[in-house]
């Protein structure tokens, strides 16, 4: 029932943020002058005129992947350079901000559910063990009789999707930083190298970039299926070593952060 749940809330907040990261550089595009955007369908918060195929798959079962590139038409822009790299940003950037409010969000939850339990906090417990504890809580009351049901299953629901929309939100910050083809980081890659001369990285990277991409998925997700037969495969998934640092990172500081007032 709890993985049920889980799944669940994954493509809820899957279907609110992989939209919206989307529409941010839409929005910041058309501001600065391009209407392409708007021509091609994309200044919308719909997820079907967002979502591509096999990066919704990556994203339901690894909690990572893409979405179609918004397209654009830098030279329409009012300043070239700039203007690119801010619509680059843009959609890491809505990430960072709506992990930062999803973080507040399971804060408050997980403090009000907690005291609505008679369950106190104590201060040996560490913030982040406080909030990735809570499903275990909940299951362990409901097993005693103290949770009905309904109340069970819509706890764990509200509280998977604030969890999942602090972790979803750094993962496609992060992921996004990748200076692969289609990715954020590309493009902005592209903003930073000199723009006199080709540059064979960008060549290589716009060309293959795809591919590097989904090895490093498939392989990501290898690993997390097969690591507990085969152990040593923890330390070859270089993309789930890299996200789950900045995971950690972030969750500690938002939820930390959150933790000081409330």
């Amino acid at each position: 029932m709890e993985r049920i749940i889980g799944y669940i809330a994954s493509i809820l907040v899957v279907l609110l943020v992989i939209p919206v990261h989307e529409f941010a550089h839409a929005y910041v595009a058309v501001k600065s002058g391009d209407p392409t955007p708007k021509l091609a369908g994309r200044y919308t918060i719909n997820p079907i005129k967002h979502f591509d195929l096999v990066g919704l798959l990556m994203m339901i079962v690894v909690h990572f992947g893409w979405a179609k590139p918004v397209p654009v038409n830098p030279y329409n822009f009012k300043n070239l350079r700039r203007d690119y790299f801010l619509v680059s940003i843009a959609g890491i950037t809505v990430n960072l901000i709506m992990a930062f409010i999803f973080a507040l969000l399971l804060v408050v939850f997980c403090n009000i559910s907690y005291a609505g339990l008679g369950l106190g906090v104590y201060s040996n417990v560490t913030a982040k063990t406080l909030y990735l504890s809570f499903a275990s809580v909940a299951t362990y009351l409901n097993q005693m009789g103290r949770l009905t049901s309904l109340s069970y299953v819509l706890l764990l629901l509200l509280y998977y999707v604030l969890l999942y929309g602090v972790f979803i939100n750094i993962n496609l910050f992060a992921f996004n930083l990748i200076p692969v083809f289609p990715l954020d980081g590309f493009r902005i890659l592209e903003c930073i190298l000199p723009q006199n001369k080709p540059s064979k990285v960008l060549e290589f990277l716009r060309k293959y970039g795809y591919y590097v991409l989904l090895a490093l998925l498939i392989w990501s997700a290898v690993c997390s299926y097969l690591v507990d037969y085969i152990p040593l495969l923890k330390y070859t998934d270089i993309l789930g070593i890299a996200l789950s640092f900045v995971d950690n990172l972030f969750f500690g500081l938002f939820t930390g952060f959150w933790g000081l007032f409330f």
